[in-house]
Order: structure tokens, then C-alpha cells, then sequence
């Protein structure tokens, strides 16, 4: 009977010791899942923060910077004079095509020409700059989506581009069709599958700018 009884108890410590032991278990894995939440709600309020912070310095270089704040879109930080170049080009193009501007034929005409030179300016553009500025361009087709690269604007005057060859004027028709099709980013990929840029870039002037639009939307 003593024998049992001392089994029992033998029982009874090795039962509590396994009680205390889970119990101590589940209030480890309580505690680490109070801390991976306070992690987590800690690195939400980081990225408002940083998205926040993001948000006033990109306002507040669309105010301050003249580009940006014509186009809509922050120009991105360049090396090289060319780019600023390009940046200047298509802001003044944004400025001197919208909507609300009455022009003739002939005027018109003009600056789409001076787009598509800035279009090739910015395909030739050297290697550290080329893909952020393209960014840059795209997001301001997608800004003046409604303005003057919307589908009643954007191709408005190509026919009175006659000091442009025909194919040079199907060519600036077909970019700018390829650029107002894929300016929204997250449509991007959809689009691209409906655009043979083979035949968009068939009459491109030469193979540096051909190549740079193939490698930029493949």
C-alpha cells in the first residue's frame, strides 16, 4: 500500500511538473506573440511615417521644382545636362499643348516634332539616366492622360507634320501610341501583350533607340 501510494505521488509531481511546463510554454508563446505583434504595428507605423515623409518631399518638390510641377510628375535626380534637357522638352511641350490653347495647324505641328525629338533625345540618353527619366516620362503621359496626352490630344497634329517623311510620321504616331498604351503601370503588362513592338519600332531612326525601347519593355 506505501509502495502505491509513493507511485501515486511519483505520478502526481511528474503531472504538475508537465502542467507547470506547458503552462510555461503557452506563456513564452504568448509572450512571442505579443511581441511579433507590437513588431508588426511597429513597422506599419514606420512605413506611414516613411510613406508621410515621402509624400511631403515629393510635394514639396513639386512645387519648388518647375519641371515637376508643370508635368505632374517628379523629374528624378540626373547626371548629365542632356537629361535636364529632356526634362525642359517635355515640360514645355505639357505647358504649350494643354487643352484650354488654341493654335493653328502649323503651330501644332511644331511641337509635336519637338516631342519627338525629345523622344529621341531621351532614348539616347547615356545608361545611368535613361531608365529613370523613361519612368519619369511615362508617369507624365499617365498625369495628362485627360490633358494633352489623352486619345483626342496626344496625335492631334501628326498630319500636319509634312516636313516629316511618312514613315517618320508613322513612327512618332506609333510610339506615342506605345507610350500613352503602357503609361499606367499597373496596366503596363496587359497592354504590352495586345503591342508588337517589332512593328512599332519599324521605322525607329536607328538600332541604339530601337534596342533601348525592346530592353525597356521586355
Amino acid at each position: 500500500m506505501a509502495r502505491k501510494t509513493a507511485e501515486q505521488k511519483k505520478q502526481e509531481a511528474e503531472a504538475k511538473a508537465l502542467a507547470e511546463k506547458e503552462a510555461a510554454q503557452a506563456a513564452a508563446e504568448e509572450q512571442a506573440a505579443l511581441e511579433a505583434k507590437e513588431a508588426e504595428e511597429q513597422a506599419e507605423k514606420e512605413a506611414a511615417q516613411a510613406a508621410a515623409k515621402e509624400a511631403e518631399e515629393k510635394a514639396a518638390k513639386l512645387a519648388q521644382d518647375p519641371i515637376s510641377k508643370v508635368t505632374g510628375a517628379v523629374f528624378p535626380e540626373v547626371s548629365c545636362v542632356e537629361a535636364s534637357i529632356c526634362g525642359s522638352m517635355v515640360s514645355d511641350y505639357v505647358c504649350a499643348m494643354a487643352t484650354n490653347q488654341m493654335m493653328s495647324e502649323a503651330v501644332g505641328a511644331r511641337h509635336q516634332a519637338k516631342l519627338n525629338d525629345a523622344i529621341y533625345r531621351i532614348l539616347r540618353l547615356p545608361e545611368e539616366d535613361f531608365k529613370s527619366v523613361m519612368d519619369w516620362f511615362l508617369a507624365v503621359i499617365a498625369k495628362n492622360k485627360t490633358g494633352c496626352f489623352g486619345i483626342h490630344y496626344a496625335m492631334r497634329f501628326i498630319s500636319s507634320m509634312t516636313f516629316l517623311s511618312t514613315n517618320q510620321r508613322q513612327n512618332f504616331e506609333r510610339l506615342l501610341h506605345l507610350f500613352t498604351s503602357t503609361a499606367d503601370v499597373k496596366s503596363r503588362g496587359l497592354a504590352l501583350k495586345q503591342i508588337n513592338l517589332d512593328h512599332v519600332t519599324r521605322y525607329t531612326e536607328d538600332n541604339g533607340p530601337r534596342e533601348r525601347i525592346m530592353s525597356y519593355f521586355s
